[in-house]
Order: C-alpha cells, then sequence, then structure tokens
C-alpha cells in the first residue's frame, strides 16, 4: 500500500467506507481486469454524485459535521506566518502537520528577497522558460540547488508531484522496468504508471526483496530504475543508500533518490541521504527535490549530471516544456533560502535537537534524528 493509499483508507474506515483507490496494483506490477457492474439506465454515467468517493466525501462531512464530537481539522485558513502556533477561526492551534523545517518561510532575508522579484519582474513567468518565460532569477536558483546538492546541474519545475511523474515518465518506457519502495510517495507511482514501464514495488525498506526482484526481472527490460524517498514522509525512516548504490551497480539501474524530506534536514549541513551516509552525492544518478519544504517556496527539481538535466530541459514534458516557469517570486525565495542553508548549518542542528526533544517526549518509534517523527502525545519545548 502506498501512502496516499494509507492516508486514503484512513479516511474510508473512518467514515465506514473500505474501497481503496487503484493507484497501486501489487507486485504483478499490472492493474486488475476491469470490473463489469450493472447500471441503472436512468443514471447518466456523467453524474459525478454516482463516483464512489462521493459517499466518502458525504459521510466525512456528516462525521466532522453537526453535533459530532470530533473537530474538522482540514482546510482551517490560518493568519499570519507558519510557526510552532498558528492563529485560525477556532483559536490559536499547535502545528505537527506543517513542513517549513527551517523556518526560512518567514526570515527577513527571503521575504526581502521574493519581494524585489516582485517589483522587478512581475507576479508570474509570463511564458514557458524556453520561449520567453527564462529570468536571471531561475538560472541563479539553478546553480544554487547544483551547489546545494552537490551534483554538476539542476533543473527547476512548477511542482514537487509534477517533477516526479514527468521525469519517471520521460525516462521509462512500456520497454522498461521500474521498482519501488511500496512506501514511495503517490507522485512516484504515478510516474511509473504515466511511463507505461513493468512497475514492481518492494516492501519498505526490504533489499533482499529488492534483489531477488532485480534478479528475476531486470533480464528482461531494456532500461530500470530503482526508486526510493531519502527520507520517508509518513514514517520519518532512511533508506540503506550504500545497499542501493551495490544493487544499482550490480543490476545496472538507474538510481533515483525522491529528498522532498531530506534536503535541508539529513545531513551535518543539510544536503541530504549523501551527506547523512558520508558519500559522495554524484553515487545518484537521479536527485529530486522541492523547493516546499525546507526551501521556503513551491517547485520541485531535479538535481544530476549536466547531460541528464540537459536532457530534461529540452525534452521532458512538464518540467520547462508544455509548461510556464515558476514565478520569479518564488524562484527568488527558493534562492534566498538556499544561501541561507549553505551559510547556517546550525539550522540544521537547531532541527534536529527539537526532532529529538519531540521524540524523547512522546510515545514513538523514532530516534528523532529526522524532522518526521512518530508522535503519539507527551509535551517538549522547542527551542
Amino acid at each position: 500500500m502506498t501512502k496516499s493509499q494509507d492516508a486514503l483508507a484512513s479516511l474510508r474506515a473512518l467514515t465506514g467506507v473500505g474501497r481503496a483507490p487503484p493507484a497501486h496494483h501489487g507486485a504483478g506490477g499490472s492493474p486488475p481486469a476491469p470490473v463489469s457492474e450493472t447500471r441503472e439506465t436512468t443514471v447518466p454515467l456523467t453524474d459525478f454524485t454516482k463516483l464512489p468517493d462521493y459517499g466518502v466525501l458525504r459521510r466525512m462531512r456528516a462525521v466532522f459535521g453537526g453535533d459530532s464530537a470530533l473537530p474538522n481539522l482540514y482546510f482551517i485558513p490560518r493568519s499570519g506566518t507558519m510557526g510552532a502556533r498558528i492563529e485560525t477561526p477556532e483559536g490559536s492551534k499547535v502545528l505537527f502537520s506543517g513542513y517549513d523545517y527551517l523556518g526560512l518561510s518567514r526570515d527577513p532575508r527571503v521575504v526581502a528577497a521574493t519581494k524585489d522579484a516582485l517589483d522587478t519582474y512581475g507576479t508570474h513567468a509570463g511564458a514557458a522558460r524556453m520561449v520567453g518565460g527564462e529570468t536571471r532569477l531561475h538560472g541563479e536558483l539553478e546553480e544554487s540547488l547544483a551547489r546545494l546538492t552537490g551534483h554538476e546541474a539542476a533543473v527547476v519545475g512548477v511542482s514537487g508531484y509534477a517533477i516526479n511523474v514527468s521525469v519517471i515518465s520521460y525516462l521509462l518506457g512500456k520497454n522498461d522496468l521500474l521498482v519501488h519502495d511500496s512506501m514511495m510517495h503517490n507522485s512516484g507511482v504515478m510516474g511509473g504508471v504515466q511511463s507505461g514501464a513493468r512497475r514492481l514495488a518492494f516492501p519498505h525498506n526490504d533489499y533482499v526483496a529488492l534483489e531477488r526482484i532485480l534478479t528475476e526481472n531486470r533480464p528482461r527490460a531494456e532500461r530500470a530504475m530503482i526508486l526510493v524517498e531519502g527520507a520517508y514522509s509518513m514514517d520519518g525512516d532512511l533508506p540503506d543508500l550504500p545497499r542501493l548504490i551495490a544493487l544499482r551497480d550490480k543490476h545496472q539501474c538507474w538510481l533515483m533518490v525522491d529528498e522532498a524530506h531530506s534536503y535541508g534536514v539529513l545531513g551535518t549541513t543539510g544536503r541530504g541521504l549523501a551527506e547523512h551516509w558520508g558519500l559522495d552525492p554524484r553515487l545518484v544518478d537521479i536527485s529530486m527535490g522541492t523547493l516546499s519544504k525546507s526551501l521556503a517556496s513551491c517547485g520541485g527539481f531535479i538535481a544530476g549530471s549536466q547531460v541528464l538535466v540537459d536532457l530534461l530541459r529540452t525534452f521532458a514534458p512538464g518540467i520547462l516544456m508544455y509548461s510556464t516557469g515558476i514565478s520569479p517570486a518564488n524562484a527568488a525565495a527558493a534562492r534566498a533560502a538556499v544561501e541561507i542553508l549553505l551559510v547556517e548549518p546550525e539550522r540544521v542542528a537547531r532541527l534536529r535537537r527539537n526532532s529529538a526533544a519531540a521524540a524523547s517526549s512522546a510515545a514513538t518509534t523514532s530516534s528523532g534524528k529526522r524532522a518526521v517523527i512518530w508522535l503519539i502525545n507527551g509535551p517538549f519545548q522547542c527551542q
């Protein structure tokens, strides 16, 4: 079960509906055969209220509405900046679901850079970057991201989700193989679906199972990719990067790591999973990151070799081709955040201390060495 399915399954369990979305098809990697069903001829097939999830939505509203003892904590608007506490129409709330991990979204230097970009370039890129939407800020951000990640180059797009879908579906095709961790983010899974490649999931962090899958299936594929996360966003645990690199080399695959929750978090200076393991980041073929977690903005990026980045910049649909560039304001905010992170690694150390404090004060299996932890209850003091 993927993480998106797990979250949706929790909502469906709460509302008494057991249907799970068909986002992942198990070890076989192929979708189930369509199920025939009898429809009333009087019900239009275009009626959205007849979709199964509409029943879930109605039950959710019933659970949280009226005289229910359960408060509805979804889509509560906040006022002001994001911090340990947020102000809402229902009063002040302690926030455990945010991911402004380094507090940079409210840093005066980041805010000032964003305002300057608005004054200079206006509110949006205005076009695809290939045909008029490129600004100086886009290139400067990509240079900063290459320095942060330790790769030769980087390319930025409007969405971390779209980056995963676009890159995987561009690199893989129907004759190829994608093997991903069973806890992989939905964006990576959907990239595999869109690619048409054979898609197989291995049990979470089980490298014996991963090797068995590769041994049995890699010879029948032209290209292959191993896909994992740098820090898993629901559990906070990490992959074994040295073992993954060894399996990549043995079976001649690409290794792609989604570092959405590990850049700015892992390693002494926040440079991600490779720094955590003391390895050269260039040993990872494709490093994906987001601008919307530690980097105080919105968007996604890929870091890797210059050849990879040149190909993605020119040919991958949804990154620069067929997509408007990220706004100058978002580019400026992210670049300012990267530059601050590069010179202020103490922010990463403070995050680690706060995570450890939370882990030591709660019923959790987490070591507190990363930003995502299991937190059941218990007070703790952030610094």
